[in-house]
């Protein structure tokens, strides 16, 4: 079961990159905040309050607030050129570009 405070998403790998579907249906882009640290991925997005002050709220089932995913990421990104897109349909599309690990090999001195 997923937490209220979370935003529900799938993650894809495919072939040369990753996909990642969020839902966000109604907001746009300046509410969400996306942010790849290293392998570490970060989704923030910001819901609107919602105030009705002439009626009394008997339940309140839609999402208010900021809310947030953080995850790690199994393979190395080329952070120059993520894109994100987000459609009418309320689903955020993200693409990261899988870049390949530079290995650097350590010669060793012997003194």
């Amino acid at each position: 079961m997923r937490a209220y405070n979370e935003l529900d998403l799938n993650v894809k790998m495919i072939k040369d990159r990753i996909e990642i579907s969020v839902e966000v249906p109604g907001l746009n882009r300046d509410d969400i905040d996306i942010m790849v640290f290293g392998n570490l991925f970060r989704i923030v997005a910001k819901y609107p309050e919602f105030t009705d002050n002439d009626r009394f709220l008997l339940k309140e089932i839609r999402r208010n607030g900021t809310v947030e995913r953080e995850f790690r990421l199994d393979q190395p990104v080329d952070t120059g050129k993520i894109s994100a897109e987000l459609k009418g349909d309320g689903i955020l599309r993200i693409t990261l570009p899988l870049t390949r690990e530079e290995k650097k090999i350590i010669n060793i001195r012997e003194v």
